[in-house]
C-alpha cells in the first residue's frame, strides 16, 4: 500500500508557496496537489483537519497537516495576500478549493478581523447548503471565537435584526459555534438574542436550535431552565419552542422541571367553553 512521501510532499507545498501572491497561480498548483493525493484517501481513509470542518476533503489527514502547518506561518507573514488568495479560492468550483478558503480565512492575523467579518458576513449570504454555511462559520470564525468572541456576538446580533429565515440559520449557526466554546461565557448576550430568534423560527431550525439549548445547558442547567421555562410560558401551543422544551426537559433543573411540564399539559388542553 503506497504511503505519503513527507520530504517529497513538503517539497511540494513549499514550491506551491511560491505562488501565494500569485491567486491563480497558487489555486493550480493547489488543485494539482490535492488531484495528486486525492486517490490516496480512499486507501487510508478521509482526511480530516484537526480543528477544522473538512468532511469534503478527501486527502489523507498527513497531507492536510502539512499544508496547514505550511499556510499557517504564511497567512500570518503576508495576510493581505492571503485575503486575496481567500477570495479567489471561494469563488472556485471545487469544493476543496473554497473549503480550504474557509480554512484560511480562520488564521488571519486580528489586525485584519473586520475583513474576515465582512467576507464571513458576505459568504454567508450566498445560496449555500446548510453544512457549507455551518463549515464556513466554523472554519472562518476560528481565531475570532478565541480572541475577540464578541465580535462574532455583534454579527450574529446583525443577522438576528434581519428576520430573514436565512438570517436566522446564520444567526443559530454563529451562536451554537460560540457556545461550544468551553471558554464563552457572555449567556445573557445569547439568551437576549436567542430570545429574539425564538419569535419566529421555523421548525426546519429546530435541530440546530436544540444543538444550541443543550450548549447552555452544559454551561449553566439553571439559567437555561429558567429561560426556557419563560419562552414555554410566552410562546403559542405547537411553537418549536414547545418541542424543544419536550425533548430537553431531562436537562432542565429540578426546580423549573415540573413547572415546564405543567405549562406543556396545560397549554395543549381544549379550552372550556
Amino acid at each position: 500500500m503506497p504511503a505519503v512521501n513527507l520530504i517529497e510532499l513538503r517539497k511540494e507545498i513549499n514550491s506551491l508557496l511560491w505562488d501565494f501572491t500569485n491567486p491563480e497561480a497558487f489555486r493550480d498548483g493547489l488543485m494539482k496537489l490535492i488531484d495528486q493525493y486525492r486517490t490516496l484517501s480512499f486507501r487510508f481513509g478521509h482526511g480530516v483537519q484537526p480543528g477544522t470542518q473538512t468532511s469534503e476533503i478527501r486527502i489523507p489527514r498527513l497531507v492536510l497537516r502539512e499544508l496547514e502547518l505550511a499556510l499557517y506561518q504564511t497567512i500570518r507573514e503576508q495576510p493581505q495576500a492571503a485575503l486575496t488568495l481567500c477570495d479567489v479560492l471561494w469563488q472556485d468550483a471545487n469544493f476543496e478549493m473554497y473549503t480550504i478558503a474557509t480554512q484560511m480565512l480562520g488564521q488571519i492575523p486580528l489586525e485584519f478581523s473586520s475583513e474576515v467579518l465582512a467576507r464571513i458576513d458576505a459568504w454567508s449570504a450566498e445560496a449555500l447548503d446548510p453544512s457549507e454555511r455551518e463549515t464556513l462559520i466554523h472554519n472562518g470564525a476560528h481565531l475570532l471565537r478565541q480572541r475577540e468572541p464578541d465580535r462574532l456576538l455583534a454579527l450574529a446580533q446583525k443577522w438576528t435584526s434581519g428576520g430573514t429565515p436565512m438570517d436566522q440559520e446564520r444567526a443559530v449557526l454563529m451562536l451554537n459555534y460560540l457556545t461550544d466554546d468551553p471558554k464563552f461565557i457572555n449567556l445573557p448576550a445569547v439568551f437576549t438574542l436567542l430570545e429574539q430568534l425564538l419569535e419566529s423560527a421555523p421548525t426546519i431550525l429546530q435541530p440546530e436550535l436544540t444543538s444550541l439549548f443543550k450548549n447552555l445547558f452544559d454551561k449553566s442547567q439553571v439559567e437555561t431552565s429558567f429561560f426556557l421555562r419563560q419562552m414555554v410560558e410566552k410562546s403559542n401551543p405547537g411553537s418549536v419552542v414547545h418541542r424543544i422544551a419536550r425533548k430537553l426537559l431531562p436537562l432542565v433543573s429540578a426546580q423549573s422541571q415540573e413547572v415546564i411540564q405543567n405549562l406543556l399539559r396545560s397549554k395543549h388542553q381544549p379550552q372550556s367553553g
